[in-house]
């Protein structure tokens, strides 16, 4: 690997925040996937039977 690499990993500060804006921005995807799902109507089962 090359040394910046090596470098970057061996930060523990700049691997956590890697770490963090990767969970973020899978979080996001996540979130948008739930809306496109709702839109479309897949989910609407689903929250029906968690609100009874």
């Amino acid at each position: 690997m090359p040394e910046v690499v090596h470098q970057v990993l061996a930060d523990p500060i700049l691997v956590g925040l890697i770490l963090f804006a990767v969970f973020v921005n899978a979080g996001a995807l996540g979130l948008e996937w739930e809306r496109r799902r709702e839109a479309m109507g897949d989910a609407e089962p689903r929250t029906r039977s968690q609100s009874e």
